[in-house]
Parts: structure tokens; sequence; C-alpha cells
């Protein structure tokens, strides 16, 4: 049987079934088959005792990792910032008095996968322009509260947006119709 036949035919089999003890439970000792099967069987297994051993010590120190120190620059956006709750989670928000005498309200939302800290560049510009610049993290997002087995959607961080007394604010009751 040639090369071609065997590995590259569409109809050639997939798996090799040579060493298979299902199908010869007989194979004398002389078989050139056994030698290579017994080689195959010992390599499977120390790949996998290979990866265990290489995993678990892995999970060990992730799981034990202390987080990490922040920079000065996170540091100072961090302590100036502030936290209100929603459904029972910290979320961390950001507020500056701008401009005097401009009634102009920014509300800066932050994309996936970043979180408030996209707009530290621009935040003294953007407090020279308007009156309140208000940017605030996502439920799981930079210092809001991560919870583990949460069930994230889209539709939450509105309601979070929503919910927060920043809304009520940042926009004068009488917008509100209802």
């Amino acid at each position: 049987m040639s090369l071609n036949s065997t590995y590259f035919s569409p109809s050639a089999k997939t798996t090799d079934t040579r060493c298979d003890k299902a199908q010869e439970p007989r194979m004398s000792d002389d078989s050139p088959n056994e030698s290579e099967c017994g080689y195959a069987r010992r390599v499977s297994r120390e790949w996998w005792l290979h990866v265990g051993l290489l995993c678990i010590p892995l999970l060990a120190v992730y799981l034990h990792i202390p987080p990490p120190q922040l920079s000065p620059a996170l540091n100072t956006w961090h302590s100036s910032g502030h936290f209100f709750t929603f459904r029972g989670n910290n979320i961390f928000y950001k507020e500056s008095v701008g401009v005097v005498g401009s009634s102009d309200v920014l509300l800066l939302l932050h994309g996936f996968p970043t979180s408030s800290y996209d707009w530290y560049k621009i935040w003294d510009s953007l407090t020279q322009r308007f009156n309140r610049v208000i940017a605030l993290d996502f439920l799981g997002f930079g210092f809001s509260d991560k919870p583990r087995l949460h069930r994230y959607s889209i539709f939450e961080q509105a309601s979070v947006v929503e919910s927060s007394h920043l809304i009520s604010l940042t926009f004068p009751q009488s917008l509100f119709v209802g």
C-alpha cells in the first residue's frame, strides 16, 4: 500500500487500529507493532502527566497572586472617585465640577473591555468645557465590583446607568416626563 493511498485517501481510516488490542487480542511477542503501541501509550501517558504537573502549580499560583500595585496615575484616579450601590454591588464613578456658569453636563461611558480610566488624558480638558463631567465603571470593569458566576448583560449595564443617582443629579427633574 502506498503512502498516498494510506494517509491521503478520503476513504482511508483516520485512526490507527494497529494498536487496538480489542481487535487483535493475541499479538505475538515478536510483532513489530507492539513496541510502537507501547511507545505510543507511554508518550500519551507522559503527555497527560506533564500537563497535569504543569497545570496544578499554575492554578495554585494564579489563585494566590495578590493584585498588582496600581500606578500613581491609577491611584490618583481611584482616590478621586466615589462608589454607589447597584443591586448589592459597588459601582465606581468619578465626578468633577468644571466651568462655573455653564449648565452642560457630560456623562462618559466606557467601551468593552475597558474602564472609566479611558478618559484620564482628556479629563482636565473636559472639565474646562463642561459644568460637570461624570464617568463610571460598569459592573465587572475597572474599580467596580466583579461578582463571580454573574450573568452580565448590556441591559444590566444600562440599568446601572439609569438607576444611579448620577442620572437624577445630571439632568434636572423637569426633563423627566412621567
